[in-house]
C-alpha cells in the first residue's frame, strides 16, 4: 500500500500509540485504504488499576449518573486505546488539511472520518494468533475483493 499523506498520518499515529501506552504491544498492523487491521496486546501487568475496580473483559463500565446511565471508558483499556487513536488522527488530520489550505472538509459528526465502532476479538489460543496474524500480513493482497472497497 502506498499511503498518501493521510495515510501517513494514521500511520503514524497509530504506531506513536504504542509509545505513549506503555500497556499496549503491537504484534501485527496493515493499514488499507479505507480500514486497518492490527493484533494489540494489553499488558495488563504494566496497568495501575484501582482497587476495587472489576476485572472484565467489556471494554466500558456502565456508571449511572442521574436519571440515564453513561459509559465510561476503563483507563488504559483498549477501548480508550481506539478512541484516544481516533481523536489524535482526526485533530492530526485537521490540522494537515489547515497548514495545507486543502480543500477537504474537516473531519466532525457530520463528516465523520472513522465508523462510530470498531471490531474487536480476543485471540485465544497460538493456532487463532497465527490464523489472525496470516490474515493481517495478506490482507492487502486481497484488496482487489475487499467487500467494503469503495
Amino acid at each position: 500500500m502506498s499511503l498518501n499523506e493521510m495515510g501517513r498520518i494514521v500511520y503514524d499515529d497509530f504506531h506513536e500509540s504504542f509509545t505513549l501506552r506503555k500497556e499496549l504491544f503491537l504484534e501485527a498492523f496493515v493499514l488499507m485504504p479505507n480500514h486497518l487491521h492490527a493484533i494489540v496486546v494489553l499488558d495488563k501487568t504494566n496497568c495501575t488499576i484501582p482497587k476495587g475496580t472489576p476485572h472484565t473483559y467489556y471494554p466500558c463500565e456502565c456508571v449511572n449518573v442521574g436519571i440515564a446511565p453513561q459509559f465510561q471508558r476503563k483507563p488504559k483499556s483498549i477501548s480508550s486505546f481506539v478512541a484516544g487513536f481516533k481523536s489524535a488522527t482526526i485533530n492530526h488530520i485537521d490540522d494537515w488539511i489547515d497548514v495545507n489550505n486543502s480543500a477537504i472538509r474537516k473531519f466532525n459528526r457530520n463528516n465523520p472520518l472513522w465508523q462510530a465502532d470498531y471490531y474487536d476479538h480476543i485471540i485465544r489460543n497460538e493456532t487463532e494468533y497465527r490464523k489472525i496474524s496470516t490474515y493481517i500480513t495478506e490482507n492487502p493482497l486481497n484488496w482487489n475483493v475487499d467487500i467494503l472497497k469503495g
